[in-house]
């Protein structure tokens, strides 16, 4: 028996030149070299491609980049390539296992007399019993990474090794191949086998069943070895698991009887006699078991050059991270690994080129080929065949991808499904986007995020797992669905099936279908074989056609395409005329108006309930609507009005103030500033009852009992230029009151509008809403920095230039360009939203503004390549939440390029200005995010105060964790209550907690219940509603949580929860409690520490915050806002 694959020797043993041989060098040869070293290349010439190279590789830019990415590389495979230190005993452990398995005794072998239920035996002609001449291995191979020394670290840490054993060819009859014979005395030698190792208790830790390539009906052996097993053959370091392949050699059968066109499975004499069918599947299952060793013998040959195994050892990271090998119809390491093969062996790339350059060529090629038109061949081998158009056909008839080995027999790719392909391709066009990109970071995004299919898709349907054929009735399968499954098996077929479908009735409502599998699972022997798995459907949405209401499908006087469409949708369509006259087969989805996110929601669940009955529709679960019930809060409906009011009042108010012509100045722009105006409002748009002029109309109230406090709509108004603008503060404010006043007079005057006038806005009250109207000019920051020299740097850098800049210049740009992206992506204020939701639950809501959440989720959406972009709530809030934990925020800001004005210099200078910032880390942000519309002089201007360090590292720790909360929601089910989790807070976290009174605090809701808040008033029929006092912008809460974080800000933070607004949590700086110096003025706050020497009177006393009587003050300066306040005590 031979242990090696091969002769090891034939290929590792190179001969070297001789010195005689060296010296046999014609005069010729001699002249010819000799002429070329004498010959001078014109100086004018243009440079060849090997001085570009050099050229290139000379550019500071290129190369600062490219030996970052060769850097990044190298660690990456220091850190993924297994350690073979501690492996002194590993061939003599091998070599008893060998040994052991060969002692094994022929015997006659049946499913009953072996009696192990985890192995799938068929039985397919139920007459003959299966019986199985066991014979000891004619060899045993190892094969695949360990023995090609390319393998990468697995997840459990363990060292993989596969072995195969090749069942002798006189097991066989020559016949085996049909009916599932092959497969039942692959898996009945299978059993013996593990039968026999289980005798090896001393050594054999575990034996468990596994999937081979997330198959179930052919599984492989797992065997786990003994640490004590381990050491006495001197291995340390290591757990070893070997994976037990049962394979054939290659003239077990005749080769002809497996070509794709071919049929050796009987399913009904009398059909089979009418129209014979083909099983492709089936028959390259069986080729796929004879070519282990020639396959292992193809890679070897090319792991000769060192790049070359590395760039198998990156394809293999690059795949593992996508989990693309966990799922039954993709691709995995091994295949990826022939694929380069198959681009080495036609000359894409040499052997000498960088590692990274191979996977950078394998990744262009799957991004660019269409392998579903175009298949592809290894060049045959001595022993191949070679395979002319016609036969290419074939295999294109029979699969939905070709990619032949050196046999010219065997499709490599025979498992992989069309939608598996294409996913595959739009991982490799956005890897390949990620490795042009001059984003140092970018690499972290190949080859170290996971990249899950939860976070591929924008929604998800879990489906129940399929009926078997022998427990379902004669009418869920047809007899081609029968034939199908008795191929490809009952999930692959029920995987397609579903898939197919659901791509039809969806048609441009979606851009890609993605079905796959539950994870599969290993089993003991002595278990029954796991039962069939849930199957999940991703769906990439296209938001132009995914709401619509109507399906429209032929017109009525096409027949046959009519049959058809009624076929499809089985009773759910209806021929109904449209107001352009014509009249057609559709289906119409009713009830709907106001739910248009559940349109796909009740597509999926109808069509596959109307094709297969017996799966119940309720049984169907969608990751769509929990999330979006998260965005539905309660309490905030209205009838009053619909949302798209807003605009047309706002529309109406402008032409209102354009028209004012007795004001000093002429109205150049008015800005909508408000979230609500670009849709990214946490809470839904409502028309107040108590906000419209005596003079409007009113339509019906469905409640009595409304608040009394309105939240403003601001809106920005400018002037035209003037050089009249006084030049001091006081001044310039002065003049701004003017504006107000003169315009609240105006207004009133001939359009009698309600209006409140302050010192620094005019409030407009006109149907439903209360607009507040604020004034700024181009003059008013270069009146705030009027100071010159030093002293004018001093104010650039002040916290009240900063804030004004930032309302005065940079708010009306930013919501100008979040607006935009709110029309362009129409999942982009939703995202906004469902994220503003998060912060508040977690707490956080005070440590981030709106325009903060805005940039993030800004970032994700402008970053995305097309075919990942977020198409829905749900996978813009996975984004979202990974970009705030996995960005690394101490080394590199966030760059926000709304318009990609961002060049090569304007990025560098950000950079510079960044590091600069670190240098003191008093004043550096801890959020850093610059945006295109901000200066030099004053980026990151929306995150400069909060959040500070310590809540950052809280955000993204939280963010990491809900992340994953998320991904543990998607893989079990999409629970209706599962997704609350990743929003749940724990109260532990905080050291005291101050309860509010709810009656103190003014609701957000329009509707209130009697007697729940002091700020509210009762509304009756006849009741003239403009005379009912209102507050405008009142928020007592805000304002005490502002006092508390001006007063304590040196010793706790502070965090609320704004959608609630019922509590304020604290938690005490790390130094608060640290002792410091007694102070007198500040003795009644502090707790004077012993002396420790009181001999002494140098001896100065110390003190700690005195923490009872903080929460006193507290609690007296909050007044009947505070219920109470408790202190959270740490459990020890």
């Amino acid at each position: 028996m031979h242990f090696s694959t091969f002769d090891w020797s034939l290929l590792i043993g190179v001969g070297k030149m001789t010195p005689s041989a060296t010296k046999v060098i014609s005069a010729s040869d001699a002249h010819d070299k000799s002429s070329r070293l004498r010959h001078v290349v014109d100086k004018y010439a243009h440079p060849n491609d090997a001085e570009l190279h050099h050229l290139h590789a000379a550019d500071p830019n290129v190369s600062y980049r490219s030996s970052f990415f060769r850097l990044q590389i190298d660690t990456l495979l220091q850190s993924v390539c297994e350690d073979q230190k501690g492996l002194d005993g590993l061939q003599k452990l091998l070599f008893d296992i060998k040994t052991h398995i060969e002692s094994t005794g022929n015997q006659q072998v049946t499913e009953q007399l072996l009696q192990i239920q985890g192995l799938p035996i068929h039985n397919h002609i139920k007459r003959k019993e299966i019986v199985l001449a066991f014979q000891k291995p004619s060899r045993i191979d190892i094969i695949g990474n360990f023995i090609l020394q390319n393998s990468i670290k697995t997840l459990s840490n363990a060292l993989v090794i596969d072995i195969t054993v090749e069942i002798p060819s006189s097991c066989f009859v020559p016949k085996d191949f049909k009916d599932f014979r092959y497969a039942d005395k692959r898996n009945l030698y299978l059993g013996v086998l593990v039968s026999k190792l289980e005798e090896m208790d001393k050594l054999v830790k575990s034996i468990h069943l596994a999937p081979f390539r997330c198959e179930y009906e052919k599984p492989i052996a797992i065997i786990r070895m003994k640490k004590e097993a381990l050491l006495h053959h001197k291995i340390t370091n290591h757990d070893i698991q070997l994976r037990l392949i049962p394979s054939i050699s290659i003239d077990t059968f005749k080769l002809g009887k497996l070509a794709p066109s071919r049929n050796n499975i009987r399913y009904d004499a009398a059909a089979e006699s009418e129209h014979q069918r083909q099983t492709p599947l089936y028959n390259n299952a069986i080729l796929e078991d004879m070519m282990f060793r020639r396959h292992t013998r193809e890679l070897h040959m090319a792991m000769k050059s060192p790049s070359f195994a590395e760039a198998c050892r990156l394809v293999k990271v690059w795949v593992r991270q996508r989990e693309f090998d966990k799922e039954i119809d993709s691709v995995n390491g091994f295949l990826l690994c022939m694929l380069l093969l198959y681009l080495h062996t036609k000359k894409q790339f040499s052997a000498e080129v960088s590692s990274e350059q191979m996977v950078k060529v394998l990744l262009h090629f799957i991004a660019t080929m269409d392998l579903k038109k175009q298949p592809i061949a290894f060049t045959p081998a001595e022993d191949g065949v070679e395979v002319t158009g016609e036969g290419m056909r074939v295999f294109q008839t029979a699969f939905p991808l070709v990619f032949l080995d050196s046999s010219g027999r065997c499709n490599l790719f025979g498992r992989i499904s069309h939608a598996a392909w294409i996913e595959i391709q739009m991982e490799a066009q956005n890897s390949v986007h990620l490795m042009q990109s001059e984003e140092i970071n970018d690499f972290r995004q190949v080859f170290i995020h996971r990249s899950k299919i939860w976070t591929r898709y924008d929604q998800f349907y879990w489906i129940p797992a399929p009926i078997a054929v022998e427990k379902a009735n004669d009418n869920v399968y047809s007899a081609e669905e029968r034939h199908d499954i008795l191929d490809k098996g009952l999930e692959t077929a029920w995987k397609d099936k579903v898939q197919n479908l659901l791509c039809e009735a969806l048609s441009n409502r979606v851009t890609s279908v993605r079905a796959v599998l539950d994870e599969c699972v290993e089993w003991k022997a002595s278990d029954v074989v796991p039962s069939s798995r849930k199957l999940v459907v991703g769906l990439r949405i296209d938001p132009a056609n995914a709401w619509r209401l109507v399906d429209r499908g032929p017109r009525n006087d096409n027949k046959v395409e009519c049959a058809k469409y009624r076929q499809l949708w089985k009773g759910l369509s209806d021929v109904r005329r449209f107001k352009d006259g014509s009249i057609v087969e559709s289906v119409v989805w009713d009830g709907l108006d106001e739910k248009k996110h559940m349109v796909i929601d009740s597509i999926v669940r109808d069509i596959v309930h109307a094709h297969y009955p017996h799966v119940n529709a309720q049984s169907i679960t969608s990751s769509n609507h929990p999330i979006q019930s998260a965005l539905n809060m309660n309490g905030f409906s209205s009838v009053l009005a619909a949302p798209s009011n807003l605009h047309a009042v706002f529309g109406n108010l402008c032409k209102t103030l354009r028209n004012l012509d007795t004001l000093p100045l002429r109205i150049s722009d008015i800005i909508p500033i408000h979230p609500s105006f670009r849709h990214t409002n946490l809470y839904p748009l409502q028309q107040h009852p108590l906000a419209y002029a005596r003079s409007e109309t009113i339509g019906s109230i469905p409640f009595t009992q409304a608040s009394t406090v309105l939240e403003p709509l601001t809106i920005h108004l400018h002037f035209e230029k003037s050089s009249s603008w006084p030049t001091e503060i006081a001044a310039f404010q002065h003049a701004k009151t003017g504006f107000y006043v003169h315009i609240a007079q105006e207004l009133y005057a001939q359009y009698q509008m309600r209006c409140e006038v302050a010192i620094d806005c005019v409030d407009v009250i006109t149907t439903g809403y209360a607009f507040r109207l604020v004034v700024h000019s181009e003059k008013e920051l270069a009146v705030i920095a009027g100071a010159q020299g030093s002293r004018k740097l001093a104010v650039l850098n002040s916290p009240k230039y900063i804030e004004i800049k930032r309302e005065s210049d940079y708010l009306p740009k930013h919501a100008n360009k979040i607006h935009a992206l709110s029309t362009k992506f129409t999942a982009f204020g939703p995202t906004v939203r469902i994220l503003q939701r998060w912060l508040c639950e977690k707490c956080l809501s005070n440590n981030l503004s709106i325009e903060v959440v805005e940039l993030l989720v800004a970032y994700v959406f402008i970053n995305s390549s097309p075919a990942t972009l977020p198409q829905s709530v749900v996978s813009g809030l996975l984004k979202s939440l990974r970009l705030i934990s996995d960005h690394n925020w101490k080394q590199f800001p966030l760059l926000v390029d709304f318009d990609t004005t961002f060049g090569k210099e304007h990025r560098r200078e950000i950079l510079k200005r960044f590091d600069a910032s670190r240098s003191s880390p008093s004043t550096h942000p801890a959020l850093y995010i610059a945006s295109d519309y901000e200066d030099m002089d004053c980026l990151s201007s929306w995150t400069r105060i909060r959040p500070e360090r310590v809540v950052l590292q809280r955000l993204v720790s939280m963010a990491a964790q809900s992340y994953e909360i998320m991904l543990r929601w998607f893989s079990r089910g999409c629970s209706l209550t599962g997704w609350k989790q990743a929003f749940r807070l724990l109260e532990h976290d905080f050291d005291a907690v101050i309860q509010l009174q709810p009656r103190k605090l003014p609701s957000r809701r329009v509707q209130v219940e009697e007697g729940s808040t002091c700020f509210s008033a009762p509304i009756y029929k006849n009741l003239d509603l403009s005379s009912v006092p209102i507050m405008i912008g009142f928020d007592p809460f805000r304002s005490l949580l502002s006092d508390l974080q001006s007063q304590y800000h040196s010793i706790a933070l502070f965090f609320v929860n704004d959608m609630k607004q019922d509590v304020i949590h604290i938690t005490w700086r790390p130094t608060t409690f640290l002792p410091a110096k007694f102070r007198a003025i500040a003795s009644n706050e502090l707790i004077p520490l012993p002396q420790v020497d009181a001999t002494e009177e140098c001896v100065r006393t110390f003190a700690v915050p005195n923490m009872f009587q903080l929460l006193s003050e507290i609690q007296t300066n909050g007044g009947d806002m505070i219920q109470s306040i408790e202190l959270k005590l740490s459990q020890c």
